[in-house]
């Protein structure tokens, strides 16, 4: 009988520890940092990128981020009335880029289901910010992807990345959740307040 307890023990203890580790990869903390910088300060594949838009987008500016792990860098303007933000990686190649829409401006199946999520998940919550997310499929080279998106946005799917306030166990929280183009959740990292203010613009 003694065996069978210790063996368990070890089973309970082992299953704790798999939820855990779960969790904490299917969530985690963003607690990123940025600092406005000049264009000249981003890497040279990023300036050749950026340079043949500057004349055709508005208030432009130029960031670099970090979170204690890796940097990278960003470029946002508005082009057409929508904000865009365009993310590098350290060495300037461009990751994805993101437009900021409005909830109204979702697709009605996308905005159904990512109400449903939320719904079956939160007591309550409050979208803060939704973005399209183009993520770079590398068959275009950079320049030609960025001006396909800014011409052709809206024949393009797109992933969903929202800011939301969402009510658990009685406190706030603020999440960044991910979902593909046909609304399935990818992930989500909650962030730190000292990170939001940022995040919002």
């Amino acid at each position: 009988m003694k065996l069978i307890a210790l063996d368990m023990m070890k089973f309970k203890i082992i299953s704790v520890f798999l939820f855990v580790f779960s969790i904490s990869c299917f969530s985690q903390t963003k607690n990123e940092k940025e600092s406005r910088i000049r264009l000249d300060a981003f890497p040279e594949a990023s300036k050749l990128v950026i340079t043949p838009i500057l004349s055709k987008v508005k208030r432009i500016r130029y960031y670099r981020e970090t979170d204690g792990n890796r940097s990278s860098f960003e470029s946002k303007f508005k082009y057409h009335k929508y904000w865009y933000s365009i993310e590098f990686d350290n060495n300037g190649i461009l990751e994805d880029i993101e437009v900021t829409v409005k909830e109204k401006q979702l697709d009605t199946s996308i905005r159904l289901k990512l109400n449903a999520y939320l719904k079956r998940r939160f007591k309550t919550y409050n979208y803060l910010k939704i973005q399209e997310q183009y993520v770079s499929p590398k068959t275009f080279d950079d320049i030609n992807y960025l001006t396909h998106i800014l011409e052709h946005r809206n024949t393009i799917p797109s992933n969903y990345e929202i800011v939301v306030a969402v009510e658990t166990h009685d406190n706030w929280e603020i999440r960044e959740m991910t979902f593909n183009y046909l609304g399935k959740f990818l992930n989500e990292r909650t962030i730190k307040q000292d990170s939001y203010e940022y995040i919002m613009y």
